[in-house]
């Protein structure tokens, strides 16, 4: 979760200075495909997560760092698998669903807006309220130490 955190408000950050009109579109579309993924009766978790990561990796690839957008590529099946598995134990999974839907849309007006230290925080800000209960102590300290502001 450490390095998906740092990872991810990087690539946030630096797309919302250099992302092109061709990226907003990637990341819309993976949005939007969410939306229709969570709308959907038959729930298709595995589909919504993948579109979930897609819209991170193309954030990652928007940052024009190569290392970022390598990264990226090389944790998404493992970023696929945590979002699924998320989903599959909430309470309420729809719920769960629009709330990601909500956060992606808030970094993509973000990035859009090239707002980089707002891109940034809703990274980090995200992946801890997400986890943090999900993980041991120590863990939960060093992803707060990553947060300005954590929500406890």
């Amino acid at each position: 979760m450490q390095f998906r955190m740092v990872l991810d408000a990087e690539s946030n950050r630096l797309a919302a200075r250099l992302h092109t009109p061709d990226d907003l579109a990637r990341m819309r579309e993976q949005i939007d495909r969410m939306e229709r993924l969570g709308e959907s009766s038959t729930g298709n978790l595995h589909a919504f997560s993948e579109a979930d990561a897609l819209f991170h990796r193309a954030i990652a690839e928007a940052s024009g760092n190569s290392l970022l957008g390598l990264c990226a590529r090389a944790v998404h099946e493992a970023v696929v698998g945590v979002i699924e598995e998320k989903i599959a134990g909430a309470t309420d999974a729809a719920a769960w669903m629009e709330r990601s839907i909500t956060h992606h849309r808030e970094v993509l007006d973000a990035i859009s807006s090239g707002d980089a230290p707002r891109a940034a925080r809703l990274g980090r800000e995200a992946l801890y309220e997400y986890y943090a209960d999900h993980v041991e102590p120590e863990t939960r300290r060093l992803l707060a130490a990553a947060v300005e502001h954590p929500s406890e």
